[in-house]
């Protein structure tokens, strides 16, 4: 049965499982703030990022807005697709159909409210050494890599 009025199901139900990219943030969010209290962008800036000095935040503070880079729309020729495995992929295949639809411009992405907002898998900020720094250790150990 379809979850949503006019939308097909993507397999029969009871066969296989899976969430939108987007939807899977939101519910590791939610275990987060029921068992600590705080949201995910709280909870990581405290326990991750604060502790291995990581620049990386989940919902930015508006003194840091001018330094996050404004994410611009690809200009590249179509000859070009085949070097972005996003734009290559099949517009029928699992990945393809779960970041479709986001409709986001570059105008929404360069907004307050979009760098305010704690959306966990889609709108971190931080810069590369942020990432090397943070990631590769969480959750066993919060230690800065040096």
């Amino acid at each position: 049965m379809p979850i949503w009025p006019g939308k097909a199901s993507w397999w029969e139900t009871g066969t296989q499982n899976g969430y939108h990219a987007i939807t899977q943030g939101f519910l590791i969010g939610e275990v987060i703030r029921r068992i600590t209290g705080r949201s995910l962008g709280t909870y990581f800036k405290e326990e991750v990022a604060d502790k291995v000095g990581a620049d990386f935040h989940v919902g930015v503070d508006p003194k840091h807005f001018h330094r996050i880079a404004d994410i611009l729309q690809d200009q590249r020729p179509a000859a070009l697709d085949e070097v972005n495995p996003f734009l290559a992929m099949d517009p029928e295949s699992i990945p393809a159909r779960a970041i479709d639809g986001l409709d986001m411009t570059e105008e929404d992405m360069a907004s307050a409210g979009w760098r305010q907002a704690e959306i966990p898998t889609a709108n971190g900020h931080g810069n590369a050494r942020s990432v090397v720094r943070a990631q590769p250790r969480w959750p066993m150990e919060a230690k800065p890599l040096g």
